[in-house]
């Protein structure tokens, strides 16, 4: 006689969880590591199982991994508020994952889930010197489950190919298609007695000072990203003035800069909308447009990298 499950709902949706596949197709397969020539280099550095009173850790091939078992048990001794999650009846484990990104990397954004399971969940990270960053991510599966693969989502961004004066009326024509400077509108003064008028966001401030809107058409493409660069010796500066001025800070002054009533706050240029006008975005910005010298757009490319066969037990447990 089968002996009765007591759990079936458990069971039927890890059985879901575990199923689940990812329907984009990788652009790569790969076992442990990944290298991307300008942009940085993600390692699998192994699984653990962490509980209340030990981390154990092993290799993605199931060798046991001492070494990631201080650094993550060290982490948490460190930071012992932190709290850890798991989901009941199922496989409890952590993919510690480490990224590298040179000083000199072009922007690298990147998301981890994982073609096996849905539940993918960030747990802590560490950095440590040279651009290294230390990741692990909790996952949950069937009891059953030896191995997962897990998917590292890519966005690169190119180096800039469009250049558009700030003034309206501005064209520029590239690869990406044709851009324009639509409008540059100064917005209304930020009152946080009015809701209305911080659409744009507080970032902290309780005088917003000036702010701009620059309206750039364009072709509607998606995965562009926009930058600008200031008038030649301001290039340095990194934040501005209550009327949009970019401004030398000393050190005391900038560890005031988030603070009621500070004379300064760090420049931004955000794009904050896509659609409009004409199909592009609406960038808002705290510098005074005449100390942009070019508004920049660039595009970038996403890769799927799946790293596959990840061990959820060590050897010694198989």
């Amino acid at each position: 006689m089968m002996a009765r499950n007591p759990f079936p709902a458990l069971v039927a949706g890890l059985a879901s969880v575990a199923m689940a596949q990812n329907a984009r197709v990788p652009d790569v397969r790969v076992a442990t590591e990944y290298e991307e020539a300008g942009f940085g280099k993600a390692v699998i550095l192994g699984a653990c199982e962490i509980d209340s009173r030990q981390v154990n850790c092993w290799t993605p091939q199931g060798e046991p991994a001492p070494e990631v078992a201080e650094r993550v048990k060290a982490y948490y001794l460190v930071n012992g508020n932190n709290t850890l999650q798991f989901k009941f009846g199922a496989k409890n484990r952590f993919v510690v994952i480490q990224t590298t990104q040179p000083s000199t990397s072009r922007g690298w954004s990147a998301s981890w889930r994982s073609s096996s399971v849905d539940y993918v969940n960030q747990t802590a990270s560490l950095s440590v010197p040279s651009g290294t960053t230390l990741t692990w991510y909790g996952v949950s599966t069937l009891p059953e489950t030896a191995t997962i693969d897990m998917d590292l989502d890519l966005s690169m961004v190119r180096p800039p190919s469009i250049f558009l004066k700030p003034q309206v009326g501005a064209q520029a024509k590239g690869d990406l298609g044709e851009f324009s400077i639509v409008s540059i509108t100064p917005n209304k003064p930020m009152d946080p007695r009015n809701p209305a008028s911080m659409r744009w966001g507080n970032l902290g401030y309780t005088d917003q000072g000036k702010t701009w809107a620059i309206g750039v058409g364009g072709p509607g493409k998606s995965g562009l990203s926009y930058s600008f660069e200031l008038v030649k010796g301001l290039q340095e500066r990194v934040a501005v003035d209550k009327s949009g001025k970019p401004v030398k800070v000393t050190d005391a002054e900038r560890n005031l800069i988030y603070q009621p009533g500070s004379k300064y706050r760090y420049l931004y240029f955000q794009p904050m909308g896509y659609g409009t006008p004409a199909n592009g975005t609406t960038i808002v910005t705290n510098v005074d447009p005449k100390y942009l010298s070019r508004i920049m757009v660039s595009g970038s490319d996403t890769k799927l990298v799946r790293f596959e066969k990840i061990r959820l037990d060590p050897i010694s447990m198989r």
